[in-house]
């Protein structure tokens, strides 16, 4: 998309990737709604990571529980070859194993509480990863048992 229509999060002029109003006007009204101003600074580079990429590999759960995906290297493959996830880290679902489901359910509880004004949905635990997480299993584990 960004090669095509040359936009993105960034204006781009040649390989130079340039601020975008648009796309800043959009976070300012995005912050606005959300009571979200000046938080920039309060933000750490840990707590950025991961309030992207955990709701990510939630979703990947959310995914097996439903069906769509059959095994979670379905999910990393698409993520690494399709996205552009960090091969190196293996796809979503492989890096959730290497952090801990644990440290990943005990993070988006305390990122749900922390904003209460976003969507419960958006950090609430898919159940796949609260019971995975309750029997002290790993992803991989319990994929390969099946």
């Amino acid at each position: 998309m960004v090669k095509k229509t040359k936009k993105g999060w960034y204006n781009y002029e040649g390989r130079e990737a340039l601020e975008d109003k648009e796309v800043l006007d959009m976070c300012e009204v995005h912050r606005s709604k959300f009571n979200l101003k000046n938080l920039e600074n309060q933000i750490s580079d840990e707590e950025i990571l991961e309030r992207c990429v955990y709701p990510m590999i939630n979703e990947g759960f959310r995914i097996l529980e439903e069906g769509v995906a059959l095994r979670p290297s379905d999910i990393d493959v698409v993520w690494a070859y399709g996205y552009g996830f960090p091969k190196q880290r293996g796809g979503p679902m492989y890096y959730a194993d290497t952090v801990g489901l644990e440290n990943i359910h005990k993070a988006l509880l305390t990122y749900s509480d922390k904003y209460p004004e976003l969507p419960k949905w958006h950090f609430e635990p898919a159940k796949l990863l609260t019971e995975l997480v309750s029997n002290n299993t790993k992803l991989d584990s319990y994929f390969n048992k099946q």
